[in-house]
């Protein structure tokens, strides 16, 4: 829903990229999505790349590059300081790469941005471990 939203305000060879990312992600080749995303950052210097980079994050994460995680993810909250969902990527990293305590400040600083993130994030969970039909 978000990322169908903002892809249609990207231009249309960033969007390509973006869109290619995320299937070979969703088909879980995580370096080729990364590798999209990287290019589609690169299509567009400059520009708010928040959401990319949150994306090459949680790809980052999949493959087990903790540190290049939190590198992406630090990134994407540079981009966008009041994303709440960027802070909880960048504290999932973190905590993969055992940073605990700024895996901490960046958890609550998650909430602080959006207290209901943690409802949200506890349905998601439940859904994965109870999904329906």
């Amino acid at each position: 829903m978000g990322l169908e939203y903002r892809m249609h305000q990207l231009d249309p060879s960033r969007q390509d990229l973006e869109g290619e990312g995320c299937s070979l992600a969703e088909e879980g080749d995580f370096k080729g999505a990364i590798q999209c995303f990287e290019k589609a950052v690169a299509e567009e210097r400059g520009q708010n790349n928040a959401h990319t980079y949150e994306m090459v994050a949680q790809c980052m994460m999949e493959i087990g590059s903790n540190e290049e995680a939190v590198d992406a993810a630090s990134k994407a909250t540079d981009c966008e300081p009041e994303w709440a969902e960027g802070f909880h990527t960048l504290a999932r990293a973190q905590r993969n790469n055992r940073e605990l305590q700024g895996a901490l400040r960046s958890f609550h600083t998650c909430l602080s941005i959006c207290p209901v993130i943690l409802e949200q994030i506890s349905y998601e969970a439940g859904r994965e471990f109870c999904p329906s039909g």
